[in-house]
């Protein structure tokens, strides 16, 4: 298969013309000092980019080379710029992407990247292709906590239409999980489920063992139910 060759140059001048120490320090230290930052505002970042996607974003069509270009790069700004390009191709978006948006949470593995995936990419791409459901089941089963966080929450976005029986498989099965990730996420997922539901997740929450992390997430706007 060939490759683009994909010369992001004039993005960098752009993102570089703009940067800020200070910020970049208050990012890296809220990212846990994961990822180095040029410091630039979701706003500013967007503004800066836009230029740049213009010409790729023509036909609308998702063009993975592109993606991993940017992936590639140090800098977290690149690989949020990679995801707002992602969300604007959705429309062009098959069967086989799946795999890709696999690789992309496994790779610079962070909550940033790998919820902005699960759920605005994974979750939409499942709800159009119901085929690819069953791979959940494999992810909630990985040996890669961000995988299994993503098989968790993918179904965020879909309100009353979770399938609320698979949600609560996936979540038991790592009730005993010591992960902080698993945990907030499934505490995260059963929250949002709460509101289209709440006398299932409580009786869920009632009927399970787990964490304290989950169980306060998955009921904190139940208090008074």
């Amino acid at each position: 298969m060939s490759h683009q060759k994909i010369d992001i140059k004039p993005l960098r001048l752009r993102f570089e013309s703009k940067a800020n120490d200070k910020v970049a320090a208050q990012q890296k230290a809220y990212m846990k000092g994961q990822f180095s930052f040029y410091g630039l505002k979701a706003p500013v970042r967007r503004e800066l980019q836009k230029e740049f996607l213009k010409d790729y974003l023509k036909d609308r069509l998702l063009n993975k080379d592109l993606c991993r270009e940017l992936w590639a790069q140090d800098e977290r700004e690149y690989q949020m710029t990679a995801i707002d390009y992602i969300l604007r191709t959705k429309r062009s978006w098959q069967v086989e992407d799946l795999d890709f948006f696999l690789e992309l949470i496994q790779t610079k593995s962070w909550w940033d990247t790998v919820d902005a995936i699960a759920a605005n990419m994974v979750g939409p791409l499942i709800m159009t292709y119901p085929v690819l459901k069953p791979a959940m089941q494999q992810w909630n089963q990985h040996d890669d906590m961000w995988v299994v966080r993503s098989s968790i929450i993918y179904q965020l976005k879909y309100k009353e239409a979770v399938d609320f029986d698979e949600l609560t498989r996936f979540i038991r099965a790592h009730a005993d999980s010591t992960e902080f990730f698993i945990r907030k996420a499934s505490g995260w997922a059963l929250r949002d489920c709460a509101r289209h539901m709440p006398d299932e997740v409580l009786a869920f929450v009632r009927d399970t063992k787990l964490s304290g992390l989950t169980v306060r997430e998955a009921t904190k706007h139940l208090k008074d139910h």
